[in-house]
């Protein structure tokens, strides 16, 4: 595997981790501030949550893959939402954790 290759892999797979852990987070903060009694606050956790959840996800819906440079995880030419966990580019079928194969005479 090229040394671009792996490197595109590992920016998509940071998007999708900074993703997931941007709504856990977010989703933490709502339930303190709920257990704690503060409307105000918990509103605005879940307010911060939906903004960045939205964010981070439009980012990581804007992954190219890094063998034919199309979006990661749309069939399209548009960007989209709702393959978001997809672990295979969707149009040359390079899979996500294609570097991390132990045995690379075996793929």
């Amino acid at each position: 595997m090229i040394s671009e290759q792996r490197e595109g892999l590992r920016r998509i797979r940071s998007r999708r981790l900074r993703l997931w852990s941007g709504i856990s987070l977010g989703f933490t903060l709502l339930i303190a501030a709920s257990w704690m009694h503060r409307v105000w606050l918990a509103l605005f956790a879940l307010g911060c949550t939906v903004g960045v959840g939205i964010y981070l996800a439009i980012r990581a819906s804007r992954a190219r893959c890094p063998r034919c440079a199309q979006y990661f995880h749309s069939p399209s030419a548009d960007p989209s939402l709702r393959r978001l966990l997809t672990t295979r580019c969707l149009h040359c079928g390079l899979p996500l954790s294609a570097d991390r194969v132990v045995y690379p005479s075996m793929e």
